[in-house]
């Protein structure tokens, strides 16, 4: 099992996983879709803990399986 947690560092977001990369994208969508696609391809993704950090600043944990529905 793998936490992730999504950052902004001045115009940078920074995708961080606790196996122990760090991989920065030019916007936010980027760089959830990158965090989904890394969920989807963890086998226990389901007890990951999230941290997202939004536009205004503000820092939340979502469950995972939002990230893992179709669609």
């Amino acid at each position: 099992m793998a936490d992730y947690a999504l950052f902004s560092r001045g115009q940078i977001w920074t995708l961080h996983c606790s196996l122990g990369w760090v991989r920065g994208y030019s916007t936010r969508t980027d760089a959830l879709e990158a965090m989904t696609l890394a969920l989807k391809g963890d086998p226990s993704a389901a007890a990951a803990r999230l941290l997202l950090q939004d536009e205004t600043g503000l820092v939340t944990s979502p469950p995972p399986h939002a990230f893992l529905q179709p669609g």
